[in-house]
């Protein structure tokens, strides 16, 4: 039996909506599914706005998989991983 499996990488923006900031970010989705590159362009757009771990629940809820989100707001790294349950 083999396991298949597809990283998806991307890096969007998102504005924090307590200050201001404009953060970027790195999303990396891990999943046996294909996810079609137009899916995840219009997932990430659709943040212009938000919190690092609500935005990776979000995208989360979309894909599923593993999903891990870095970004860095005001000096501060954050990861957020989202796992298979």
């Amino acid at each position: 039996m083999s396991l298949k499996l597809n990283i998806y990488t991307a890096a969007f923006t998102a504005r924090c909506p307590n200050d201001g900031a404009l953060i970027d970010y790195k999303l990396e989705i891990r999943t046996p599914e294909t996810i079609m590159v137009e899916r995840i362009n219009e997932a990430t757009r659709a943040h212009d706005v938000g919190i690092q771990e609500q935005i990776a629940d979000q995208l989360h809820d979309s894909f599923g998989g593993e999903l891990r989100l870095w970004g860095t707001h005001q000096g501060v790294g954050i990861e957020s991983v989202r796992l298979l349950e």
